[in-house]
């Protein structure tokens, strides 16, 4: 494998990390906005 593929690799799971903590973190958000508007 070159380096070039290595990057490519590297970058890809990266993204699918940032995407997956992104998705966690709306969700959260979300989660705890219901929570918060029912409590009211």
């Amino acid at each position: 494998m070159g380096k070039k593929e290595v990057i490519v690799k590297i970058i890809k799971v990266s993204g699918a990390v940032v995407r997956t903590v992104i998705g966690i973190g709306a969700a959260t958000l979300l989660f705890l906005g219901l929570r918060k508007g029912k409590k009211r």
